[in-house]
């Protein structure tokens, strides 16, 4: 988890302020308290106390970059956990993960994202009138280059189509640099034909 990695700064950092307090047989433990810590794959990096705090700042700096819920709900896992037996921390992180899977807010979910996927509005299979006007839906939901701004500068934006332009996609971002729709459509068909054929050959009597 991303914030494994900042509790993981923070208590790097303290143990470089740690060492200069405790003698050189407490030291001795804590240093091989560490490198068990780093044979069980606990720890990822182990740095010089000089170097630790630009370490975690730039660890900072990556973390903050996502999505700001997501973050927080993160650390609040983190937080929680500490005290809690395994099933209970487990169970708290399936819940704050559904938090975090959805949310209202389209700019929230695509900050830091490296990957968009949009998906058709299927009216037809819709009953009532569920939208005030596909004008209304697109205006809070639909993928525009000003929403795609939040998302991570090299992020790729699919849709398996047909798509509705103007509707859940803008038409500047669906045929923009950051676009794979047209490959992920030419690519489907072709898996699709793939797993028919595999079906046609092993299923009985077909």
């Amino acid at each position: 988890m991303i914030i494994a990695a900042v509790l993981l700064g923070i208590l790097l950092v303290a143990l470089g302020v740690w060492q200069r307090r405790i003698d050189r047989r407490e030291r001795a433990r804590v240093v091989s308290a560490i490198e068990e810590a780093k044979s069980l794959g606990l720890v990822n990096r182990v740095l010089p106390a000089a170097d630790l705090l630009a370490a975690a700042k730039e660890l900072a700096g990556k973390i903050a970059a996502n999505g700001p819920i997501a973050v927080r709900l993160a650390l609040d896992a983190a937080l929680r956990g500490a005290s809690l037996p395994l099933p209970a921390g487990l169970a708290g992180e399936q819940e704050l993960f559904a938090l975090i899977s959805s949310t209202a807010d389209m700019r929230e979910g695509l900050k830091g994202c490296d990957v968009v996927v949009m998906l058709r509005l299927q009216s037809e299979r819709m009953r009532g009138a569920l939208l005030p006007s596909a004008g209304e839906y697109f205006k809070h939901y639909g993928l525009t280059p000003e929403k795609l701004a939040y998302a991570k500068a090299d992020a790729i934006v699919m849709h398996p189509g047909p798509m509705n332009r103007g509707v859940e996609i803008d038409s500047i971002v669906a045929d923009g640099v950051h676009s794979l729709i047209r490959e992920q459509v030419e690519m489907g068909v072709a898996v699709r034909m793939a797993v028919l054929e595999a079906l046609s050959r092993n299923l009985p009597n077909a």
